[in-house]
């Protein structure tokens, strides 16, 4: 189950979300976007906000739970069929290390964070400027 996880990763970075958010960093450094900014990219919608620390902008995107977690089942059908037969257990098993894994790969090879909320959703955050 671990290599399928790692697989399943590298695909879901993979996602046009995250190439639109990448995208979303380029429009929002060349047209120099404040703060409280919206954007669309491939549908879509992110927000330019001062980042955590004060000290720059980054585009953010939210996006809900459910979403993404279809999004990594797909992931893990694609490369094994026999994913369809987990047990509910097995599945938030999995989920849970597929999160603990996207975070820090989406960090290293993507420079977008990743964390939990608000709510029932998903943050993913991507500096554009110090």
């Amino acid at each position: 189950m671990l290599d399928l996880r790692e697989r399943a990763v590298q695909l879901a970075a993979r996602e046009e979300i995250f190439q639109a958010i990448a995208q979303g960093a380029l429009k929002a450094r060349a047209g120099r976007l404040a703060p409280e900014s919206s954007i669309e990219v491939g549908g879509f919608k992110m927000m330019v906000v001062e980042d955590e620390n004060g000290e720059g902008c980054a585009v953010q995107l939210i996006e809900s739970q459910k979403r993404m977690e279809d999004l990594a089942l797909e992931k893990a059908l694609s490369l094994d069929e026999g994913a369809e037969a987990w047990s509910e257990h097995d599945r938030r098993v999995w989920l849970e290390g597929f999160w603990r894994e996207l975070g820090p790969y989406l960090q290293r090879w993507k420079q977008i964070r990743m964390r939990l909320g608000p709510g029932e959703n998903i943050t993913f955050e991507m500096q554009v400027s110090r």
